[in-house]
């Protein structure tokens, strides 16, 4: 069964949910430093709190320097249970799936003890060392809950199973549910706060990395994609109480550089909202432009497509990273953070309140 912790949050509260820092420890510490966040009478963390970025240590040290706080939860999530699994798998498997994922835990803490390369030789006398020197960390990682609830909310990392208890789920159906975010049913008979897949990975979450709220499911999705998604963002779900209605709103830091606009533009063309469909890979082309190509999905759907965005081979167009159809208006000196800028007339930006968008490369100047 899944480990459960009950809290009440109250009957008015603030609370703030971060997710998928995956090893961002910096980008973490502003965050967190937000009034926003700081004046939350509740923090979850809400799992992923390791792997990927490079400071999956500094993170775990300072959630374990927590422990204890009562208005501060930790849940597990896929990645912390991976802990475990390094040092009990086969090493076969654990070198496979090293070779098929970017940075991790177990690397950092190698490169901390300048421990040298890791692989078929070196793994058994590597992982001797990983449980010598790190037993605290193995320790807080296997300890932490799966899931919180409290008056108004269940918070787990990637959702429940279909049962009509969610108490039933187990730990893969709520640490590692990838399909939830599109299918997932909630049961709970409360709001549901989960992470783990991107909000980008919906087509109703529209052209931002903000947390993603579907009011039929009653599910709010908090994946800003940090270290996973192009032009992600590491999000902190505001959630505000007051006796039983519930509000949500996104924060988010970034690391991306922030200019302001050196000129009013307004948008000359509509392209609608369309962005690329995970796992989506290529499109058929309907028509060529200057700087936006038309193209159709295997679903029928049409999407216009920025040429620096894609490579053009034939009649298909194959999408080369995160990308999304939306034109944006901005006012001279409105504060922007620039995305990409791959060639042509425009240049992809990020507003504050989180929208991305296509604008004239000339509010850079």
């Amino acid at each position: 069964m899944i480990k459960i912790i009950e809290k009440s949050f109250g009957r008015k509260y603030r609370a703030a949910v971060i997710s998928d820092t995956h090893g961002s420890y910096s980008l973490l510490r502003r965050l967190i430093e937000r009034d926003e966040v700081k004046s939350a009478d509740h923090t979850v963390f809400n799992g992923d709190h390791i792997s990927r970025g490079r400071e999956s240590l500094a993170c775990l040290r300072f959630l374990m320097d927590l422990e204890g706080r009562e208005n501060v939860t930790v849940i597990k999530g896929n990645l912390e249970r991976l802990v475990n699994w390094y040092i009990t798998a086969e090493p076969e498997g654990i070198l496979r799936h090293f070779r098929g994922h970017s940075y991790n835990l177990f690397r950092e803490c190698m490169e901390e003890q300048d421990a040298g390369p890791i692989n078929e030789k070196t793994f058994p006398s590597l992982r001797k060392l990983f449980m010598e020197k790190y037993p605290d960390v193995i320790k807080y990682c296997a300890g932490l809950p799966n899931a919180l609830e409290t008056e108004d909310l269940v918070f787990t990392h990637a959702g429940l199973g279909a049962h009509e208890n969610w108490r039933d789920s187990t730990e893969q159906e709520v640490m590692k549910n990838d399909p939830f975010i599109h299918v997932g049913v909630n049961t709970t008979g409360k709001w549901l706060v989960c992470g783990h897949m991107p909000t980008w990975n919906s087509k109703n979450s529209g052209n931002s990395n903000n947390c993603y709220v579907d009011e039929g499911r009653k599910i709010v999705f908090t994946d800003g994609g940090n270290q996973v998604k192009d032009f992600a963002q590491l999000n902190a779900l505001i959630i505000n109480g007051d006796c039983g209605s519930l509000s949500f709103d996104t924060v988010f830091e970034s690391w991306y550089p922030v200019f302001l606009a050196s000129k009013k533009w307004e948008a000359d063309a509509d392209y609608g909202c369309e962005k690329d469909h995970w796992p989506e890979g290529e499109l058929e082309i309907v028509s060529r432009g200057e700087d936006f190509t038309l193209c159709r999905r295997e679903d029928g759907s049409l999407m216009y497509l920025n040429n620096g965005h894609a490579s053009f081979v034939g009649n298909r167009a194959r999408i080369l990273r995160n990308t999304v159809s939306s034109m944006l208006s901005v006012e001279a000196g409105e504060r922007l953070e620039l995305l990409d800028a791959p060639g042509g007339r425009y240049i992809l930006v990020r507003k504050e309140n989180g929208l991305i968008g296509w604008v004239d490369g000339g509010v850079l100047l």
